[in-house]
């Protein structure tokens, strides 16, 4: 099945940084108005034509300029190679060679919508289970309003035919970013992995920590259904079929329980 944001297709590019940096397009701001008129409270938000980073045409049947969004005057635009720009110069700091970090794009068919994301291998860990967690950077970004700038580190694995996310607490989040430095986000990614030892100990706790199938089926119905509430009885649900469940790690999947585990280790 296809990936939709908002019901518009989304397409998947993956490769090495500097690769996929190509299939990002850029965007311009002009007044909203007709040839009789121009409204003074909107813009409109046009994407150009898609041209790799030596100005290069890549698509021959990629020339219009297209609409993608109405905005008012007062939106903060931040367009996604100017995000893209940022985080590799964040990234540099820690990594030698951000652009040839194994990457993926995510982005809709205008490309109104972005999502990026680099991993991260040399900060690789194993809990203890011979199943290494790989770190990702990711970042969230619109230039239509509908999301605001969302910069996150998450953990992954892929065990047994499935893929489990853990996304650490911290995230950097703004809304209509009118200036955005490397510096900004280069002290939120430091910050991040300052924490990673931490992360590890947690991890390795949870995979130490054995339950049986019926203390977890307790402990979902009563401690996990006051912090969820009602609306989350699909993913009660989904929990309680699991089978032969035997310790607390294999809930990494679930990854709004993280922060509940503690109780689980400690009762």
């Amino acid at each position: 099945m296809a990936l939709k944001w908002d019901g518009r297709e989304v397409l998947i590019y993956k490769g090495l940084a500097d690769e996929i940096r190509q299939e990002i397009p850029g965007f311009k701001r002009d007044s909203f108005r007709t040839e009789e008129g121009e409204n003074k409270f909107l813009d409109v938000i046009v994407r150009k034509p898609l041209r790799d980073p030596q100005g290069k045409m890549l698509l021959a049947d990629d020339e219009a300029h297209i609409p993608v969004a109405i905005v008012s005057k007062t939106y903060g635009l931040l367009r996604h190679r100017k995000l893209f720009k940022v985080l590799r110069t964040a990234l540099a700091e820690i990594i030698r060679d951000p652009l040839s970090l194994e990457a993926e794009l995510l982005i809709t068919e205008y490309g109104e919508r972005m999502q990026v994301s680099f991993l991260l291998r040399h900060h690789e860990f194993d809990p203890g289970d011979g199943h290494p967690l790989l770190l990702k950077v990711n970042a969230l970004n619109s230039v239509d309003r509908r999301t605001s700038l969302d910069i996150n580190m998450t953990w992954y694995r892929h065990v047994s035919g499935t893929s489990l996310i853990y996304r650490m607490e911290e995230e950097f989040s703004r809304r209509h970013v009118k200036s955005l430095t490397p510096q900004t986000v280069g002290r939120f990614l430091s910050e991040q992995l300052w924490l990673l030892s931490e992360e590890h100990n947690l991890y390795r706790e949870w995979y130490r920590t054995k339950r049986s199938q019926e203390q977890v089926k307790r402990w979902i119905l009563k401690t996990v259904a006051k912090k969820w509430g009602p609306r989350q009885r699909t993913g009660f649900s989904v929990l309680l079929k699991l089978d032969g469940t035997r310790d607390a790690w294999k809930f990494l999947k679930f990854s709004r329980l993280c922060k509940i585990f503690t109780i689980l280790a400690k009762s």
